[in-house]
């Protein structure tokens, strides 16, 4: 697997998504803790406040992140945002707000083959130099990323036209999870073509 990261800059304040986000992937966890099974914690979901910035496929992107980390501490208490800058808010050494800013998780989608590799982003880096965050079917969101190295560019360049399919026609899956600075996009490292070789 091969993850590529990249500064990114926007018009738009992502930090109410990501917010929200994060509150899915704390919810999702505790309730693993409780020993709620994923099809349970999907239909408890429905039922959350705080997430009306969010389609169901987020969503659920969010609670098999709150999976993952409940699968990798087990029992253990989870700090959210890290031991250090608990102990940095409750010496005041950070304010409220920057613990709160510190302790959201990345938002973290992940792709589909058949819906031209990840249904929520559209590749737009020949033409732009852009990833298209689609948020939800009136809403997308311009991610501007900076001057790409040619090895990275190539390789997004392929990624984007292994993707400008037809919907239902099988893509090149790609997972991308974003900060509020970083954008991070994963995907299997290209397969180089067979050498066709003549029968003599």
């Amino acid at each position: 697997m091969k993850t590529i990261k990249l500064p990114y800059k926007t018009n738009e304040d992502l930090t109410s998504i990501i917010k929200q986000y994060s509150n899915v992937v704390r919810y999702s966890y505790n309730r693993f803790l409780e020993g709620k099974t994923e099809k349970d914690i999907r239909e408890l979901s429905k039922s959350l406040e705080s997430v009306d910035l969010l389609n169901s496929w987020i969503i659920q992107c969010g609670i098999k992140d709150g999976k993952a980390i409940q699968k990798r501490f087990k029992n253990e208490k989870v700090i959210f945002g890290g031991k250090h800058n608990l102990i940095n808010r409750l010496t005041n050494k950070i304010s409220k707000e920057e613990y709160q800013l510190k302790r959201l998780c990345p938002i973290n989608i992940q792709g589909e083959e058949l819906k031209q590799g990840n249904r929520n982003f559209k590749l737009d880096i020949i033409e732009n130099n852009q990833i298209i965050f689609k948020l939800n079917k009136n809403k997308r969101i311009e991610l501007k990323l900076p001057k790409l190295r040619n090895n990275i560019k190539k390789e997004l360049f392929k990624l984007q036209q292994l993707n400008e399919i037809k919907t239902g026609q099988a893509g090149y899956t790609y997972s991308i999870r974003f900060d509020l600075k970083n954008i991070y996009i994963c995907f299997e490292e290209f397969k180089d073509d067979p050498i066709k070789l003549n029968e003599n």
